[in-house]
């Protein structure tokens, strides 16, 4: 007679003899199966418990499954087109923003916002272009990334640089008044596909889990960037603070990754399709000169002395051991003295010591005079300039003798569309 065997595992098994039970054991039928919430388990593939699958010919995608998460991740490129020769005309922008605030009631992480897109003109007057998306065109789409080198073509050949990688958000077609055809491509940079991606659940780390670094590593890694970091660019507080960190299911991945920069000095600027951290130190020495003689030529600028959101910045965190309030604090007397106290408390409970909450209140001062607005300087592009570069400008018509800044965005305009032709680099400048 046959006989019904439960497993612990809930699967429903019927047989009469062990080589039945084996083989219906090696595979049971899915729709008989008991299925249960994941529990833990260490399944074959790695020290994660995590198993891969992968089918040639399948649908492309390489997976990756645990008891909690699945992933996926294109086996393969799907080719590229080069539509360099077609390119008459962009605008490309890469910058962090501070917003004035003072004595308003602003989210911190309002105050720091980084962005960075682009928008391309793609000759299109044989209609080459008309069909996109398929035949030799077919890796151009919504969603593909683009990479574009600005440069000069020099009597040694071709020099250029890399702007940072974005991806096709959308695209159209253009026909302007005098019947010219472009197609025009509307590009996001990676803060806008972190925005656009949201935690599907919730990412818990409790005080003394993981550093910041591992933290930060991990929300870039959820929309499938690799973080790096190079010597001598971040600080020590990045390697060594193990901070509490909550994120809700539904919280954007760009506010994510801000919060946990937020407890750190540490900015982000992107080379390709990389994050690279960074802190800006005030001690950092300058890479490049505008104006004066022999080098790089200042066609317009703006010259400002503004002042910060905050000039003082107060920590609260828990209690130490012995009972008493952990407090720091930072002070710009100087400004204090020429605007007036404007206050920012900040309570986190991510700090164990004063001297923990005292280099927090240092960061995020910092962090406001590195993104207040100090002047901008128009010139020919100088395609090697990088965010967060440490730059000399000289400008006798301002009275501005090898004054140092801190490039805090870069816009770049091409437009051979009109005559003369424009080239231009707009540098936004703030405190090194």
């Amino acid at each position: 007679m046959e006989r019904e065997v439960r497993g612990r595992g809930g699967v429903g098994l019927r047989g009469c003899s062990s080589a039945t039970l084996a083989a219906r054991l090696v595979s049971p039928i899915f729709l008989e199966a008991t299925w249960t919430d994941p529990s833990p388990f260490k399944a074959e593939g790695g020290p994660f418990g995590m198993v891969i699958g992968y089918e040639p010919g399948g649908d492309g995608y390489v997976y990756a499954a645990c008891s909690n998460a699945a992933y996926r991740a294109k086996a393969a490129g799907e080719g590229s087109v080069d539509v360099s020769a077609r390119v008459v005309k962009y605008r490309l922008v890469d910058r962090w923003t501070g917003h004035k605030a003072a004595g308003l009631s602003v989210d911190y992480v309002q105050l720091i916002a980084p962005e960075l897109y682009g928008e391309i003109w793609l000759d299109n007057s044989d209609g080459g272009l008309n069909s996109i998306g398929s035949g030799s065109l077919a890796a151009f789409k919504r969603g593909s990334m683009v990479n574009l080198g600005r440069g000069y073509i020099t009597s040694a050949g071709s020099e250029y640089g890399a702007w940072p990688s974005m991806w096709v958000e959308d695209y159209e077609h253009v026909i302007d008044f005098q019947g010219r055809r472009y197609l025009v491509i509307y590009a996001t940079g990676p803060w806008g596909l972190l925005s656009g991606m949201a935690a599907q659940r919730q990412y818990h780390w409790v005080d003394g889990e993981a550093t910041a670094w591992e933290i930060v590593e991990r929300l870039f890694a959820l929309a499938g960037f690799r973080a790096s970091t190079k010597s001598g660019e971040y600080s020590s507080e990045l390697g060594s603070l193990k901070p509490p960190i909550l994120i809700h299911p539904g919280q954007d991945l760009r506010g994510a990754v801000l919060t946990a920069l937020s407890k750190v000095p540490d900015f982000v600027y992107w080379e390709g399709t990389t994050p690279y951290l960074k802190e800006l130190t005030t001690g950092e020495t300058s890479d490049y000169t505008y104006g004066g003689s022999g080098n790089h030529v200042v066609i317009a600028g703006r010259y400002g002395s503004r002042s910060p959101a905050y000039n003082h910045i107060e920590v609260f965190a828990g209690v130490s051991g012995f009972g008493v309030p952990l407090f720091g604090d930072e002070v710009e007397y100087d400004e204090v003295d020429l605007v007036g106290h404007r206050l920012q408390k900040v309570f986190d409970y991510a700090y164990d010591t004063a001297s923990e909450c005292d280099e927090r209140a240092v960061g995020q001062l910092r962090k406001h005079e590195a993104t207040t607005k100090r002047g901008e300087v128009s010139t020919l592009p100088n395609v090697g300039l990088q965010l967060f570069d440490v730059v000399t400008v000289t400008d006798a018509r301002a009275g501005i003798s090898g004054e140092v800044y801190r490039v805090r965005a870069i816009e770049d305009v091409f437009d051979c569309t009109k005559h003369p032709a424009i080239f231009r680099q707009t540098v936004t400048l703030a405190a090194r």
